[in-house]
């Protein structure tokens, strides 16, 4: 008769990581995410870190409150590298050893300004402020240009006020009854120009 040997059961390996990587659009506003292949048992709760390279390049920072495997670069990732940590973790809570990948430089976005609103008081000698946020890199002389409605010929336009180039304007009482509108051309601080937003 043949001999059957018994074994005790297969137990899972120490959980680990390999292929660690980065993928996706590696410029300001994308969306990059960070994988690997996991092994040792079933998989649990992984934990993910990014960091960002400091601006002397010889250290890393931890970027808070990052805790999913995708993120957004922003403004302040413009010019650096980043590095995602994938720490492998069980489903009985078996926390291995970490492996990561680094990102090439993190390119900045075409300027662009979203989010423009005039906001304050519409009235006469009051303080009105063009807000907007701007993405694409670090920003340099945007140029805005406050615009108050008249009729041209047989048509109604928005034409310029004159000296009104700021992010705040009192309109006097010449205006009243008038549409406002304002103008935002974004810039980047090394000259590149985006798209005027009104």
């Amino acid at each position: 008769a043949d001999a059957v040997q018994r074994v005790a059961g297969i137990v899972p390996a120490r959980p680990s990581v390999r292929d660690v990587e980065v993928v996706g659009s590696f410029v300001e506003g994308g969306l990059i995410e960070g994988t690997g292949v996991y092994y040792g048992g079933k998989r649990g709760q992984c934990q993910y870190t990014w960091f960002r390279e400091s601006e002397n390049r010889t250290d890393w920072v931890k970027i808070e409150d990052v805790v999913m495997s995708s993120y957004t670069p922003t403004r302040e990732d413009v010019g650096l590298r980043l590095k995602f940590v994938f720490t492998p973790v069980s489903d009985q809570g078996v926390v291995g050893d970490g492996d990561a990948a680094i990102t090439g430089e993190i390119v900045a976005a075409d300027p662009l300004v979203v989010n423009l609103v005039i906001a304050g008081t519409l009235q006469e000698d009051c303080d009105l402020r063009a807000d907007a946020d701007y993405c694409g890199g670090r920003e340099g002389d945007s140029a805005l240009q406050w615009m108050r409605q008249e009729e041209v010929g047989d048509t109604m336009s928005f034409v310029k006020i004159a000296d009104a180039t700021t992010s705040h304007y009192q309109p006097g009482i010449a205006y009243t009854g008038k549409y406002l509108c304002v103008r935002y051309v974004p810039f980047r601080d090394y000259g590149v120009r985006g798209d005027m937003k009104t």
